[in-house]
């Protein structure tokens, strides 16, 4: 049966942007746990409220632990394209290139929704470990659409890099260039760099700043 995303009954000014992709946490009823947003710091955000058993309020966005669902193998997360000509499972097929290379069970699923425009990822609890490993699936999600499975992930990186490959979110091609060396790295030694920042170890503003893959890459912050 295809499932359907049920919208949050509150709204943030966030979700008000105009932003080509949006995402979200869902928990176990394919609902989303607050308003979709483009920037993927809020959803690191969220899994530190968790993680730390903390109310968050930053830039706008809060969370509250006890909501996101971590007693399973996997978490969902819903990704709202702009229209149905972005295919999801070319998401799917980028990230099981990095799943199979880190290790990471189980592999990826992405599923089309009762709405077009709407997909849902299903992709290992793996990837919450840390804040650095968040950001990196949460910017694969971001320009996997624009991935061809047949070509190899280092080749597709450069050419969203260069800006020959359009992606969704424009401006994640200069994110890319920024971390273009620790994406290739990542996924052709199958681990993260040593220097990824622990969930409980810094506040939420240093977390949101500082320890996604671009700003550890640049050592500038990013939105």
């Amino acid at each position: 049966m295809t499932r359907t995303v049920t919208k949050p009954s509150t709204a943030t000014h966030y979700a008000e942007l105009s932003a080509p992709m949006k995402v979200a946490w869902l928990d176990k009823q394919d609902k989303e746990l607050f308003s979709p947003v483009q920037c993927k710091d809020f959803l690191c955000d969220a899994v530190y409220s968790e993680v730390n058993k903390k109310d968050v309020q930053i830039w706008g966005f809060s969370g509250s632990p006890g909501k996101l669902p971590l007693d399973r193998e996997f978490v969902s997360m819903s990704m709202r394209y702009p229209n149905s000509e972005y295919n999801g499972l070319n998401v799917q097929a980028l990230l099981n290139m990095y799943e199979k290379s880190l290790k990471y069970k189980p592999l990826t699923r992405v599923e089309k929704t009762t709405e077009d425009k709407v997909w849902i990822a299903e992709f290992s609890k793996d990837w919450l470990a840390q804040p650095l490993s968040i950001s990196c699936v949460l910017h694969l999600c971001r320009i996997g659409s624009a991935y061809n499975p047949k070509e190899e992930v280092v080749d597709f990186l450069d050419a969203v890099a260069s800006g020959k490959r359009p992606v969704v979110v424009p401006k994640d091609a200069g994110y890319t260039k920024s971390a273009l060396e620790m994406l290739k790295s990542i996924i052709t030694k199958g681990k993260f760099p040593t220097n990824g920042k622990d969930f409980k170890k810094i506040d939420v503003h240093e977390m949101h700043h500082n320890s996604g893959i671009v700003a550890i890459s640049t050592g500038h912050a990013t939105g």
